[in-house]
């Protein structure tokens, strides 16, 4: 075969390869398609299985309980034994059928209207005796305009009058200055510098000399000091039942926090007022309290336990003597703990105790410092128990051997005295006269008496009540009126006299409206109620103005689908009416004892959902035959695909032939030119 044959060949087998591959490629996108047909199909088949339709529940002519397509003319048309519903739109309105609208626009008062149904009644006329609220209400912001006028005089009167008063002129606002120049005889020292003073080196600070250095100072024990010289202070104040303070829980912490130095020594919360002389004072019962805090510094407890004594004490108080017992109880005490940690732990468990009483007392905690406690109270009793153990024990056993002055002596500084060595200095004093102004201030009487005078004509004047403003009375104000009414002899028609007061509003008569057709109407009534009974609204519009119904076509009146997907999203709502006195015969003609109350439409009993059979069976026909048909198509296009794989590979193989020739010829033409 010739070079030339040989590559056309080639070019030809080639170019078959690749027709061969671009087949294979449509063939594998249309097999991808068919999955998405069946992914479409099983699609369709599980929407059908997931939906449901909507179906109401009512009675054939029999009265079996049938279920059959929920429509609006299903649900809002009358029957005897039904409730009746209303379809209510996002702007409030009631959607009635054609037929509904025709009627209502057509009469002028509800008795006509039911008598488009085949129903009847009467009109009756009344005569009643009414407050004439128009007139009144005018009298009634007349009145209260003219009170308002006074009390907004009479509170700038007030105002006024009190920067007047606060205004008065004082007389040490009027004083006249008096310049004057006096002689007197003064000494002065011919040498200006004073001697230099220093402390007398022969004074004794007596603070210091107590005891028997001093035996002219007083001393008892710090224990009597404690128990007799705070009589009438924080102490016994709180443990004589004639004082006002007995009791009083802050007063126990008070002394406690005394004896332990104050917060300085203790990180707890003082919830109450430091006394005079201080927590940390050196005079009165602070400087008692001063010293025993410094003595109970490092000291243990007693370790005494099981007292049950009552300790015996008599006190001289404001109201008289008082003799005092003291029962310590049972209470356990540890020898090894600091009487300082023992005075904090009962001061922690009274504060504890104190705001629990306040909680149940006022629900308010700070008020704790202001509980006062009860002796039928055993927790209270149980902390006064150890409040004394620690008063008859630990502070005796501690305080009772210091001595203390029984008048504090405050330290003091020493006197200055002249340095002895400049003693003449004293003695070189001399006299002189000299002369100085001095200015003085006295009353100016004139000039505050003028101001007085002024001040008294300018006072504010009170103003006067207005005459005659007396506040209206309604019973002034009755007027007898006559009305027509229906006569309630019975319920007759009750459905579509609720149905035209939901159209309508509360009047029995139609209610004329400028900007909307609303049909016939009688002038004469014009759709006014009068009486005390009557509700709002009675002009028959919406909140935001627009007639109360509005119609609703057949065809959706009629249609299954559109009711179902309108309550679903929301479009539309329900509305039931509802009795106020369902047996009491012949209210149902009056329209303020029937209320239409809105519900959702799963909670209505009458309403409830089904499977529809009839879509799951198509569903599931047009499902099982599309799957035979892709299955079909899957096999045919496998079998395409598998005929051309072998094509490709008898190519291929062609294609290595005619490349192996082409190969041969090129190397025997090059060994012939080679020669």
């Amino acid at each position: 075969m010739g070079l030339a044959a040989s590559q056309a060949k080639l070019l030809s087998i080639t170019s078959r390869l690749s027709d061969n591959e671009l087949r294979s490629q449509s063939l594998t996108a249309a097999k991808l398609a068919l999955s998405s047909q069946t992914a479409d199909a099983s699609r369709k088949y599980i929407n059908a299985l997931n939906r449901n339709e909507l179906v109401y529940r009512t009675y054939d002519e029999a009265g079996n309980k049938v279920f059959v397509p929920l429509t609006g003319a299903q649900l809002t048309s009358y029957g005897e034994i039904k409730n009746q519903y209303g379809i209510i739109n996002n702007k409030g309105q009631i959607l009635v059928s054609e037929t509904d609208a025709a009627n209502y626009k057509d009469s002028a008062n509800v008795l006509e209207f039911i008598q488009k149904y085949g129903f009847s009644n009467e009109f009756k006329e009344y005569e009643y005796e009414q407050i004439n609220y128009d007139q009144y209400n005018a009298d009634l912001g007349q009145y209260q305009e003219q009170l308002n006028g006074y009390n907004q005089s009479y509170e700038e009167y007030t105002k006024a009058h009190e920067e007047w008063e606060n205004s008065e002129p004082q007389q040490s606002d009027f004083m006249q200055t008096i310049t004057e120049d006096v002689e007197r005889v003064e000494k002065y020292h011919p040498n200006p510098e004073p001697p230099e003073m220093i402390p007398d080196p022969d004074w004794v600070d007596p603070s210091t000399t107590i005891g028997e250095e001093d035996p002219s100072v007083e001393t008892w024990s710090l224990y009597d000091a404690f128990m007799n010289g705070t009589d009438g202070g924080c102490f016994t104040c709180s443990s004589i039942p004639a004082s006002s303070e007995y009791n009083v829980v802050r007063h126990f912490n008070h002394v406690l926090g005394h004896l332990i130095g104050g917060t300085d020594e203790w990180e707890g919360s003082f919830w109450w007022d430091t006394p005079a002389g201080g927590l940390n004072g050196t005079s009165g019962n602070g400087y008692i309290f001063h010293k025993i805090a410094e003595a109970l510094v490092g000291k243990t407890a007693c370790g005494e336990d099981g007292c049950n004594e009552s300790h015996d004490h008599s006190w001289q108080y404001t109201q008289g003597k008082f003799d005092i017992t003291f029962d310590c109880g049972h209470e356990h005490c540890d020898g090894n703990e600091l009487v300082v940690d023992k005075i904090k732990r009962l001061m922690n468990d009274i504060g504890k105790y104190a705001h629990k009483i306040a909680l149940e007392e006022t629900g308010y905690s700070a008020n704790a410092s202001m509980v006062t406690a009860s002796d039928s109270d055993p927790e209270w009793i149980a902390l006064k128990k150890r409040y004394y153990h620690i008063i008859e024990h630990d502070l005796k056993g501690i305080l009772e051997d210091i001595n203390i002055p029984k008048e504090p002596i405050e330290p003091q500084e020493p006197p200055l005295i002249p340095n002895p060595e400049h003693e003449e200095w004293e003695n070189e004093w001399e006299e002189r006269v000299v002369t100085e102004t001095v200015t003085t201030e006295e009353p100016d009487e004139e000039g505050y008496n003028k101001a007085y005078e002024e001040w008294l004509e300018k006072e504010p004047q009170e103003p006067e009540y207005p005459e005659n403003l007396v506040k209206p009375n309604p019973e002034d104000y009755k007027e007898k009126l006559s009305r027509v009414e229906q006569d309630l002899k019975d319920d007759t028609g009750r459905w579509y006299i609720d149905l035209w007061h939901r159209m309508n509003g509360m009047s029995n008569y139609k209610v004329t409206m400028d900007d909307f057709d609303n049909g016939v109407h009688d002038p004469s009534s014009d759709g006014v109620i009068e009486g005390a009974n009557v509700k709002s609204p009675t002009n028959g519009r919406t909140v935001d103005g627009l007639p109360l119904w509005d119609v609703l076509e057949d065809g959706l009146m009629n249609s299954q689908e559109w009711l179902k997907y309108a309550l679903e999203t929301g479009t539309v709502t329900l509305e039931r009416v509802n009795y106020t006195n369902p047996t009491e015969y012949g209210t149902g003609m009056e329209p303020l004892n029937n209320t239409w109350t809105s519900i959702v439409y799963t909670n209505a009993l009458e309403i409830s959902q089904q499977v529809n059979d009839r879509a799951i069976s198509i569903a599931e026909a047009e499902y099982e035959q599309k799957t035979r048909e892709i299955e079909a198509k899957d096999k045919q296009y496998d079998s395409m695909l598998k005929l051309l794989d072998t094509e490709h590979s008898a190519l291929q193989q062609e294609y290595e032939s005619a490349k192996a020739v082409i190969q041969k010829n090129t190397e025997r033409t090059l060994k012939i030119y080679s020669a």
